[in-house]
């Protein structure tokens, strides 16, 4: 997290949506999900675009925690995007046709820009907040500010 603080919080808004990654990343692990677990980093966040939410897939390393109110909308939805920031989508680890399908279509959507389909890259990251150093980029942002 700090490298992408460093290298893609380079305005007060992309700080403000940092926060909420951060904040979001630290909601999932709370919730369950096993900080053995992957986000892939990607969308307009992760261009020279002026970007208005965070896109983001979380691969889940073991199985999703079981259903509650709590995990109820922590992928996708309007409230998440509201409170988080982000545009997020949760695909299952597993070693089965279905896993390699989904994890396929993720890795060509954010592989390619879209309107040239010219070739790029994504930000990996591991979800576990100590491995990520998520402490240390939120002490980073809170020195440079956050924007509205």
């Amino acid at each position: 997290m700090v490298e992408v603080v460093t290298r893609l919080g380079t305005t007060p808004h992309r700080r403000k949506l940092l926060t909420g990654l951060i904040a979001y990343r630290a909601h999932l692990v709370q919730l369950g999900f096993s900080a053995q677990s992957i986000q892939w980093i990607d969308g307009s966040f992760v261009e020279e675009k002026d970007p208005n939410d965070i896109d983001l897939v979380t691969i889940v390393e073991g199985p999703f925690p079981q259903k509650s109110a709590a995990t109820q909308g922590v992928f996708r939805g309007p409230a998440l995007k509201a409170q988080f920031f982000c545009d997020a989508y949760g695909l299952a680890m597993s070693a089965t046709p279905l896993f390699v399908e989904q994890l396929s279509y993720w890795l060509g959507l954010f592989s390619h820009r879209r309107d040239t389909e010219e070739w790029k890259g994504l930000v990996a990251l591991p979800l576990d907040p100590i491995a990520g150093r998520d402490a240390d980029a939120a002490r980073m942002i809170a020195g440079m500010g956050v924007g509205p």
